[in-house]
């Protein structure tokens, strides 16, 4: 009768053990263990991107290559990595699932002046309904890949992304290709608390507070503890913006 005894408590405190182990298991994770939009996170300590290299890329013209649409699977595949590396995305993922329509897929293929930046990258682009909604880049050599909305498809779907508003000054420079400067932000502490996984490179959203529509996409070359107590220095380097040649070009005949 002991032994019965001794064996029916192993028995229940190995069951709760494990009840306690599943619980564990189940508590979710707390966010911004990845960087939005890309897996760079991971790379090891003193992992730099070439940001600056890729932005070059769209100051010039950017031809389209050949398109072939997707197969189901890929298309399903793409749906399911939007939905997984864009928190905020639902609406937008929900209309792809909804649509009968399947992505296309083509390269962006640089201009002559840039075959060393392009290089080190692979851009395709993830075309729907003639527009060019994603970039998905390719960093040769690092084994990483960033997934990136274009400005298209944010002033379609403005929740994809965060947006840092800037002043009314610092848009003309914007405009001109010029990297955000942390003194122009002036919505950081409202964006952060919204958004507090934000790394260094993930993608968001450049706006002001007068205009309901972003004017640029840009990386954030901070991380966002060190971009809530900065008073200088670049904030957001800048890929693609209102009328560059990615802009001219996102709409595919």
């Amino acid at each position: 009768m002991r032994n019965q005894a001794n064996f029916r408590g192993l028995w229940v405190g190995l069951l709760v053990w494990g009840i306690v182990l599943v619980l564990c298991g189940l508590e979710p994770k707390p966010e911004g263990r990845r960087v939005l939009g890309s897996d760079v996170e991971g790379r090891g300590k003193g992992f730099e991107l070439d940001i600056a290299g890729l932005s070059r890329l769209f100051r010039n013209n950017v031809k389209i290559g050949s398109r072939s649409e997707a197969r189901s699977s890929l298309h399903k595949s793409m749906i399911e990595t939007i939905n997984s590396t864009f928190p905020h995305a639902s609406g937008l993922v929900n209309y792809l699932k909804s649509n009968k329509m399947k992505f296309q897929v083509a390269d962006a293929i640089a201009h002559k002046t840039q075959n060393d930046t392009a290089k080190r990258y692979k851009v395709n682009l993830w075309i729907y309904d003639k527009e060019i909604y994603f970039l998905h880049v390719h960093v040769m050599g690092k084994k990483c890949k960033i997934l990136i909305p274009s400005l298209k498809l944010v002033h379609k779907w403005p929740n994809v992304l965060p947006e840092f508003k800037l002043d009314q000054e610092a848009i003309k420079f914007i405009l001109r290709g010029a990297d955000v400067m942390r003194p122009g932000i002036i919505n950081v502490q409202e964006c952060l608390s919204k958004f507090p996984f934000l790394k260094k490179y993930s993608p968001v959203a450049v706006g002001c507070k007068k205009n309901p529509y972003a004017f640029a996409v840009g990386f954030l070359q901070q991380d966002a503890e060190t971009l809530r107590s900065a008073k200088k220095g670049v904030a957001i380097t800048n890929l693609h913006y209102l009328d560059d040649f990615l802009w001219r070009g996102s709409t595919v005949p």
